[in-house]
């Protein structure tokens, strides 16, 4: 089973990537730590992992590796949560267009001609994210729900 956690003070699921933690002359050293979904859609037999992305873009590197992208962090960690007895997928909600880093990473993590942020995990997992990860516009959302749109600009405005 993979291994997941409850932060109990705000109720929210957080996950600590199986590449967060390295084993050196004994020592476990902490290497990124856990990671929160902006919605997390739990059903019955899948979890939906959404990022928000509206006024900022999805990083293209953590602190101490350039090649470890939100991306890759956020894909591995609704995975661990899903374990071996639910499906996952990561959607990534967007404002606007995706930045070109953002459509490129997205298309490598697809395509399987990227894989620097899953060093650490087997070329089979790897094939299996390759169709985890789907992206929406605000807008589209906002066209299919329309008093949605007129709350939230209501909610801006006030």
């Amino acid at each position: 089973m993979r291994p997941t956690a409850q932060d109990h003070h705000s109720g929210r699921t957080r996950v600590t990537p199986t590449f967060a933690w390295l084993r050196k002359n004994g020592r476990e050293l902490k290497l990124e730590g856990a990671t929160h979904a902006d919605c997390l859609i739990e059903c019955k037999k899948a979890f939906v992992w959404v990022e928000g992305k509206r006024d900022d873009w999805l990083a293209p590197s953590i602190t101490w590796d350039v090649t470890r992208d939100q991306l890759a962090r956020d894909l591995e960690a609704v995975w661990l949560l899903a374990g071996d007895n639910k499906n996952f997928w990561l959607v990534i909600c967007h404002e606007g267009q995706l930045k070109h880093h953002e459509e490129e990473l997205i298309a490598g993590y697809r395509s399987g001609t990227w894989k620097a942020g899953f060093p650490h995990l087997p070329p089979e997992v790897r094939e299996v994210f390759k169709t985890k990860i789907g992206t929406l516009s605000w807008h589209k959302i906002f066209d299919q729900w329309p008093e949605c749109k007129r709350a939230c600009e209501v909610a801006e405005q006030g």
